[in-house]
Order: C-alpha cells, then structure tokens, then sequence
C-alpha cells in the first residue's frame, strides 16, 4: 500500500489531474481565439487599408513622420520587427495547440482571455487611424493611445500566462517546439507593447 500510495504521488505531480485537463476543449478554444479572432483582425487591417488606398491612392500615412527620408532606417525597422512578428506568431500557436489539451482548464482559459482581449481591442486601431487621418484631433488620437496600452498591457498578460504554464508541458510538446513558442511569444508581445505601444504613436500624431 505504502508503495502504490507513493507511485500516486509521483504520477500527481507529473501530471495533472485529468479531471482539471482542458482536453479538446483547450484546443478547440485557442483555435478559436488564435485563428478564428486573428482571421477576423486581419480582415479588418485589409478592409483598413482599402480604405485608405481609395481614400489616398496610398496606406503610408501609417507612417506618420517615419515617411520622411531621414527617417527611412526606422521605418525599415519596424517592417522587420512586423516580419519577426508575425514569424513568431506560428510557433506560438503550434505550442499552445499541443499543450493546451494537457493544460489545466483555468491555464487555458487565462491565456485565451487576455489574447482575446488583445485581439478585441486591436479592432479599433485601424478604423480610428483611418479616422484620425481624415481629421486629424487630440481625442481621436487619445483614443488610439489608450487602445494601443490596452492591447499591449493584454499582450503581456497574455505572454506571461504562457511563459508560466506548469512545466509538465514540456514533456508533451518537446523542449524545441516550447522554446520556438516562447520566443515567438516573447517577440510578438515586445513588438505589440514597445513598437507599436511606445514607438508608432509619437510618430503618428498629426500624420
């Protein structure tokens, strides 16, 4: 008895309890939230972008002062960090569509919430620049800061829930496809928080 009792320890600390496992429902979610929300954010940057296109003939007015020549090495930066970015998005969404099912339930749920949120709030960054370029004003502009700090600040919360998953998953994905997914994690938020946070609006401002 005292054996078997001490294996039930060990199998309870290797693993969760898979009563508290989100099993197809932790993969179904991120699905949702990682594609489903990313897919309706993309379709809202091209609808974004048509409209400045038909509006202007072009989308740089983005760009704000970072189109002057002497400002082209920033502005070639930050397509870079666009491309990290975006690069990184993947193997962050490989690793969580591994581990999620492993995952504890309210692990899985913290992490979609916040990237929910981000997602969510990053839907109104496009019509307001739109917006802010047709008529330039500080409550406008407000208003594209504020959204910009709410989305970096849920980007973060959401990497750090990622970062602290219980080590266990390690043992399901893979020590590569976690560091893959961390560091995909890691850039994206810095380039949602900082670049885009910190960098772009000031840039911005009376476009």
């Amino acid at each position: 008895m005292a054996a078997k009792s001490t294996q039930d320890q060990e199998d309870g600390v290797c693993q969760p309890l898979l009563g508290d496992s989100a099993g197809r429902r932790g993969t179904y979610l991120v699905l949702v939230v990682y594609c489903g929300l990313g897919a309706i954010l993309m379709a809202d940057y091209v609808w974004g972008l048509a409209a400045l296109v038909s509006r202007y003939h072009t989308a740089m007015g983005l760009w704000g002062n970072m189109q002057k020549p002497s400002l082209d090495w920033l502005r070639y930066t930050y397509y870079a960090s666009m491309g990290l970015a975006a690069c990184g998005y993947f193997p962050a969404l490989a690793h969580m569509l591994v581990v999620a099912p492993s995952l504890p339930k309210n692990v899985v749920d913290r992490i979609c919430t916040f990237f929910a949120i981000f997602f969510f709030t990053e839907l109104f960054w496009l019509p307001m620049c739109v917006a802010y370029l047709g008529n330039p004003n500080p409550t406008l502009f407000t208003f594209i800061w504020l959204q910009l700090a709410c989305s970096g600040l849920s980007a973060i919360a959401w990497a750090y829930s990622v970062l602290t998953i219980p080590s266990s998953s390690v043992e399901v994905s893979g020590r590569a496809l976690q560091l893959a997914g961390f560091a995909g994690t890691v850039y994206f938020t810095f380039h949602c928080a900082v670049m885009d946070g910190i960098l772009w609006p000031p840039m911005f401002h009376h476009a």
